[in-house]
């Protein structure tokens, strides 16, 4: 089997992939405009739940991320009707996918309590989570950290219980 990072050099190494990543950032790009624009029209103000959708400057909300994955998610799968194979949309969708999570967290959490302090240190724990898991995902490596934390385990109430478990349970086991 080859190793992950041969992979994505084999990935990398496609004929079409520098077409493959015009497009994706065309795609990217439009659903920027598309949100600044939106926001533009619509004057969120101080609408908390405009200020989560769109955010301040509107790419900086959770609508950017989550329509720019949708895009991406469609980009993969015409990719083959135009001759080619998806290799740089499937890095970008684990990056979108953990910029959705950190900015749903980082709006909530400024909208509902725009004055805490502890809600910065919950925002940067999400964030350096979700860049981190998207990092071990791309580089083959997150079998390998699940299978240690699996590894470490201790009693409780006289069952055993992982990292893993504890990890799984405090997420409500969302991946």
């Amino acid at each position: 089997m080859k190793s992950t990072w041969a992979q994505w050099e084999g990935v990398l190494e496609q004929p079409g992939i520098l077409t493959e990543g015009a497009i994706l950032l065309a795609v990217v790009a439009s659903v920027a405009l598309l949100c600044w624009w939106w926001s533009r029209r619509r004057e969120a103000g101080s609408d908390r739940a405009a200020s989560v959708l769109l955010g301040e400057h509107g790419i900086d909300g959770v609508l950017f991320p989550t329509a720019a994955w949708l895009a991406t998610a469609a980009l993969k799968w015409s990719l083959p009707w135009l001759g080619l194979q998806p290799g740089v949309v499937r890095l970008a969708m684990p990056l979108l996918l953990s910029l959705l999570a950190i900015r749903l967290v980082a709006r909530v959490l400024r909208a509902a309590w725009p004055q805490a302090g502890w809600a910065h240190a919950v925002e940067r724990s999400v964030s350096w989570l979700a860049w981190g898991g998207s990092v071990l995902w791309i580089t083959g490596l997150w079998p390998v950290v699940w299978a240690e934390l699996e590894a470490l385990k201790w009693k409780m109430g006289g069952k055993p219980v992982s990292l893993a478990n504890l990890l799984e349970a405090g997420c409500g086991g969302w991946w």
